[in-house]
């Protein structure tokens, strides 16, 4: 069960990773090796979800069926309506409405049967928004028991944030909240769940969070469907994108934009280009937008252009540094190196690295690096203090495989081996310390990081002793 509960956490903190499916595939052999088939509903559940909100349809459903018939089988009505939930979560992320609203129903029905009006109220959320995408009034009221629900069971939070048995992309109920302030029986309701979204005074929204990676390889996300690259169709589109990004939380002057983007050409011509690329950053953002203009996801205040800092567009970046300033508020050790632990998670390489030869990205790539590199090496120092040599060793080879001659790596790596008894690996670090910086900088190791080397030397003999 604990690799279910690990799953199930990790696909509710990234639905699109790597990390759930393994989870859930180690559960389904574990359960296989002991013989216990009635244990497997739920791994296989989550199978279902993990390949299900990849779009892998046709493969979600065939674990959903086997998940149910075990759980029938056996006689548990509540686990196979559980099953059900998860599969229509998934025919709802891959657009097949009518389906979906077919299995909540049923879903929704069964949960009242059995007492758990949680997870009634859960299926009814996501059968208002099948209903919402195909022009179905009955959304609203579907909306309108969920929002009773949430206030006589307490369960607000699932209207607030993501949940596995509710929504993953909160921004999706945006619009859905939005007309029920003018067309249902719960107005007020719905007004005081957009303020906690932060959207009661947004005009438009599509229904969707837009993800960014910045970090190693770019990639973007509209909800749960990856926008994949032909569909940018200009590259100074995807261009411009990055060059807002990296600026994010400013506003720039369109002179200073296209100066820096198109520089090689005269300033007409830039301009012309740059609301090109503008129209087709818009059109990728939110290709169903009914209107022409600038996206939602772009802040225009008359010359002016930057990013939306509303949570519809959530950047790794942001989360990064978050992370950062989260742990450098934090006093009890072990909840900061946790913090750090998380952050570094983030850095998944360099900042925009498709796009390293481009001035305007170069300042910002140096500074995100150096965090990662000073937020690394303190993560270092509090393992070493709590005694997880193995994280310090695996921090440090990351640190140095980006920096090879951060000193301070290598003087930590050498105490982590020294703790493990690991005498060779001590001496083998500073020779490899002596000649990484002997090749590219021409100097000896600083007389701290030999001291450390000598010290650990020593104590790895006294310890032997």
């Amino acid at each position: 069960m604990g690799y279910i509960r690990l799953g199930h956490a990790q696909h509710l903190l990234n639905p699109l990773g790597d990390e759930a499916l393994t989870s859930y595939q180690e559960a389904v052999s574990r359960m296989d090796e002991m013989q216990l088939p009635r244990g497997k509903s739920e791994a296989l559940m989550g199978l279902c979800l993990a390949h299900g909100f990849r779009r892998q349809f046709g493969l979600a459903k065939l674990y959903a069926q086997e998940a149910m018939s075990i759980a029938e089988t056996a006689g548990d009505r509540w686990m196979a309506s559980l099953v059900r939930l998860g599969f229509g979560q998934v025919a709802v992320v891959n657009e097949l409405y009518d389906t979906a609203i077919d299995v909540l129903t049923i879903c929704g029905q069964t949960f009242t049967q059995c007492g758990d009006p949680f997870l009634a109220s859960a299926s009814m959320l996501w059968r208002a928004l099948a209903r919402f995408q195909t022009g179905d009034r009955g959304a609203h009221a579907d909306l309108a028991q969920v929002l009773v629900n949430a206030e006589r069971y307490d369960c607000m939070f699932l209207l607030e944030r993501g949940t596995f048995c509710g929504l993953r992309d909160m921004q999706a109920l945006v619009p859905l909240l939005q007309a029920h302030r003018t067309h249902g029986s719960e107005a007020r309701r719905a007004l005081q769940v957009l303020h906690r979204l932060q959207a009661e005074t947004l005009d438009c929204h599509p229904g969707y969070t837009v993800r960014v990676q910045t970090f190693g390889s770019f990639a973007v996300w509209r909800g749960f469907t990856p926008v994949i690259r032909r569909e940018w169709h200009r590259e100074k589109a995807r261009q411009l994108f990055q060059f807002l990004l990296a600026n994010r939380g400013t506003m720039l002057h369109r002179e200073e934009i296209c100066e820096r983007i198109w520089g090689d050409v005269d300033a007409a011509t830039a301009e012309r280009d740059f609301k090109v690329a503008l129209n087709a950053l818009s059109s990728v953002l939110e290709p169903t937008k009914p209107t022409r203009g600038t996206s939602v996801f772009v802040t225009r205040q008359g010359a002016l252009y930057g990013l939306t800092s509303h949570p519809m567009l959530l950047v790794d970046k942001d989360l990064f540094l978050q992370r950062l300033r989260e742990a450098g508020a934090e006093q009890n050790e072990e909840r900061r190196r946790q913090l750090l632990s998380a952050a570094l998670k983030v850095y998944g390489g360099d900042f925009l690295a498709e796009v390293r030869y481009e001035a305007w990205c170069d300042g910002e790539r140096d500074r995100l690096h150096m965090h990662f590199v000073n937020a690394a090496t303190e993560f270092a120092e509090l393992s070493y203090h709590s005694q997880r040599f193995t994280d310090v060793i695996q921090v440090c080879e990351r640190i140095l495989a980006m920096e090879p001659t951060w000193e301070e790596a290598y003087g930590w790596l050498m105490r982590a081996y020294a703790a493990q008894y690991n005498r060779p690996m001590v001496v083998q670090t500073y020779r490899l310390c002596e000649r990484v910086l002997q090749e590219q900088l021409g100097i000896p190791p600083m007389e701290s990081t030999r001291q450390v080397y000598e010290a650990t030397l020593g104590r790895d003999g006294a310890q032997k002793r």
